[in-house]
């Protein structure tokens, strides 16, 4: 049997980022975001540490959103629902 490797762009592929400076942020912390993507089930947001570095990728479901349009570019207020640090994912909300 052979195998079929689908060749992707490095840059299009998402690494788990380093979530382990959201680990310990409290629920009710605000936190700068700048929207990166719109999905139809939310969206990508790159929030920068509160003691600084290098901003990571989250998710705000639409359930979480406050408001109905967005824009790429955007800046919003969101806060830190969940981290899996393991994962390299977080979990934001805008209410």
């Amino acid at each position: 049997t052979s195998s079929s490797r689908s060749s992707v762009n490095s840059e299009s592929v998402q690494r788990p980022g380093d979530m382990f400076d959201f680990a310990n942020v409290k629920p009710d912390q605000w936190l700068s975001g700048k929207v990166i993507d719109v999905h139809n089930f939310g969206l990508s947001v790159n929030v920068s540490p509160p003691s600084g570095g290098e901003p990571q990728q989250g998710l705000v479901h639409t359930t979480d959103m406050k408001v109905d349009r967005v824009e790429i570019g955007q800046e919003i207020q969101v806060r830190v629902k969940a981290v899996s640090v393991a994962l390299g994912r977080m979990s934001l909300s805008m209410r």
